[in-house]
């Protein structure tokens, strides 16, 4: 008995050695969003040396109420929660493979996971966490001079934001809820630290940089995550 296992194991795995895949996705994993539609992309590349085909089931790990989400797969869409297939040859790359997320303005945080699962192997599996930031309704002032520039480095940042500006005046950082929570002066560069005016780490989320000069004021959002 012992010996036939062994026999059956050996024709097994062979067969098994055949399936292989890299699943990623393709834009950034955290993105923004206020009312309009939120999409991310992903790359499935059949790496076996058979065709395959796969599974894929969408789940919204912390939901927000009021939002809603929907998955494409293989030409095909569904809601979180309703399994797709996909299939390629050997060496064939799908970058068709989407979720789009339509939130509305909020200061929540929805995390969806995308799981993807081999048929021919069914113990080759990964999956991608997705996140998407509401943005409550902050009022950004119009640009009154598109030649002033306002550089943020890196996006999103963890620790330490670069700021540059072509015009000099002053930085002023707000919460998504419009509250200001800092402000300092800038001619060329300036360093952001994450943290708030009595120098409290802040938690991440969007926060919202602002350069005021002669009574005007240009902004863009930022997205800051953990340490």
């Amino acid at each position: 008995m012992k010996k036939l296992f062994i026999i059956m194991l050996i024709n097994i795995l062979p067969l098994f050695a055949q399936y292989g895949f890299n699943f990623s996705c393709i834009n950034d994993t955290i993105q923004s969003g206020n009312n309009n539609e939120v999409k991310f992309y992903f790359r499935l590349e059949n790496t076996g040396a058979v065709p395959d085909s796969y599974l894929f089931d969408c789940r919204v790990v912390d939901s927000v109420p009021g939002w809603g989400e929907i998955y494409c797969v293989g030409g095909r869409c569904a809601e979180p929660g309703i399994p797709l297939y996909d299939y390629l040859d050997s060496g064939a790359v799908d970058t068709t493979i989407d979720v789009a997320v339509y939130p509305k303005p909020s200061s929540a945080t929805e995390i969806i996971n995308l799981f993807c699962q081999s048929i021919g192997d069914p113990t080759l599996k990964d999956s991608i966490n997705i996140y998407v930031v509401g943005v409550q309704a902050v009022q950004e002032k119009e640009k009154d001079n598109e030649n002033i520039i306002l550089n943020l480095y890196p996006v999103p940042f963890k620790n330490r934001l670069i700021i540059g500006s072509t015009q000099p005046g002053q930085i002023e950082i707000f919460d998504v809820t419009g509250k200001r929570i800092k402000a300092f002066e800038i001619k060329k560069e300036a360093l952001w630290d994450g943290t708030d005016i009595f120098g409290k780490t802040l938690p991440s989320g969007v926060y919202v940089i602002g350069l005021k000069y002669n009574n005007k004021c240009i902004q863009r959002k930022v997205i800051k995550l953990k340490r």
